[in-house]
C-alpha cells in the first residue's frame, strides 16, 4: 500500500521517505543524496509498486557503478578502491600520539568521510614524507657538516 495513503498526509510521507532513506545511507556508510532524492520522487509521483526499485532505480545503479569500474580501470585508478589493511605490530609512543590526534580530529570533525581511518593515516604520512623531502631538498652537507677534523688518539692505556 502507497505511504500516503497510510500517512494521511504526503508531506509527513515525503518527510520519513526521506528521513529513513538517510538513516539507512548514514548506518551503512554510503550517503548519497541521489538516494534520498529517489525515496522523495516516488512518495510525491505516488509510484507505489515496488518493481520500480528494481527499474529503473537498480538497473541504472547498476549501469553508473559498471561505467565507473570501466572509467577507472581505463585510467589505471582501481575500483572499488580496497582499505588499507591496519598494521600490526609494536608501536611507537610518537604512532600513539599521531593515533590520539588523528582520533580527537576527527571526532571534532564529526562527519561521515568516504575514507577509512587507516587510509587517512596512510594520507598524512605519504603527506608528512613528500614535507621533509621538499625541505630537506635544500640542504647541502655543508649545512650539516663540521669543517673541523677531529683526530684520534692513539694513546694506549697500561694496564693499571
Amino acid at each position: 500500500m502507497h505511504g500516503v495513503y497510510l500517512l494521511g498526509a504526503p508531506e509527513l510521507a515525503a518527510a520519513l521517505a526521506v528521513a529513513t532513506a538517510i538513516a539507512l545511507m548514514l548506518t551503512l556508510r554510503c550517503l548519497h543524496p541521489p538516494g534520498g532524492a529517489t525515496a522523495l520522487m516516488m512518495v510525491l509521483g505516488g509510484i507505489g509498486d515496488p518493481a520500480f526499485a528494481v527499474y529503473p532505480v537498480m538497473l541504472n545503479s547498476v549501469l553508473l557503478v559498471l561505467a565507473g569500474i570501466i572509467y577507472n580501470n581505463a585510467t589505471r585508478r582501481p575500483y572499488p578502491h580496497m582499505q588499507l589493511s591496519p598494521v600490526r605490530g609494536p608501536v611507537s609512543s610518537q604512532e600513539q600520539l599521531l593515533d590520539a590526534d588523528l582520533d580527537a580530529v576527527l571526532a571534532h570533525y564529526n562527519q561521515v568521510l568516504d575514507v577509512s581511518r587507516d587510509d587517512l593515516k596512510a594520507l598524512l604520512a605519504e603527506t608528512r614524507l613528500r614535507a621533509y623531502d621538499r625541505k630537506l631538498v635544500e640542504v647541502r652537507c655543508a649545512d650539516i657538516m663540521s669543517r673541523k677534523r677531529n683526530r684520534p688518539t692513539n694513546t694506549i692505556l697500561a694496564p693499571g
